[in-house]
């Protein structure tokens, strides 16, 4: 999507390509992310399912509106090419939202370590 040159309007926002790209890669990705870091990272945690994913899903969805506003600023104020202002946007979030997911989505404490 970052490639065509087109804006869309959703609801009261004007979404360029490159945001809706990311919302499309974002949201498809939760998913796949919460299994795989449920059953190969985070294994050990006894919330059970449900929950761990609500509250996975409402740290993604707080990574959503991070990315997206560091997205439009590497951007915009960078002007760093969209595919690697997503992956700085990325890098960016990558330590804070496993230490957010450990002790908020899968509660383990450092005792667990």
């Amino acid at each position: 999507f970052y490639r065509f040159q087109k804006s869309y309007q959703i609801f009261f926002y004007l979404a360029g390509n490159y945001s809706l790209s990311l919302s499309i890669s974002y949201f498809l990705g939760v998913v796949v992310n919460f299994l795989m870091t449920r059953y190969f990272v985070f294994s050990d945690s006894k919330i059970p399912a449900y929950q761990q994913f609500f509250r996975f899903a409402l740290v993604a969805l707080l990574g959503y509106f991070a990315s997206l506003f560091l997205l439009n600023f590497f951007i915009n104020h960078f002007h760093l090419y969209p595919l690697f202002a997503r992956i700085a946007t990325a890098l960016s979030l990558l330590v804070a939202s496993f230490f957010i997911h450990k002790f908020f989505s899968f509660s383990l404490s450092p005792k667990h370590q």
